[in-house]
């Protein structure tokens, strides 16, 4: 078991970074939408968690 700590510890990186990764092109796109459709995006939102209650 001890030697799969190095490979598990890595794994657990290659994650985090990916997530990271993901989250930043996420706002990247966000903020290269435009004012209408980050509205529209706001109101699906609030619809769904509404259903989701």
């Amino acid at each position: 078991m001890a030697s799969d700590l190095p490979f598990s510890s890595a794994l657990v990186f290659l994650r985090l970074l990916y997530l990271l990764i993901v989250q930043l092109f996420g706002w990247l796109a966000l903020l290269a939408r435009g004012d209408t459709s980050k509205d529209g995006d706001l109101v699906l939102r609030r619809i769904l968690a509404a259903v989701g209650q």
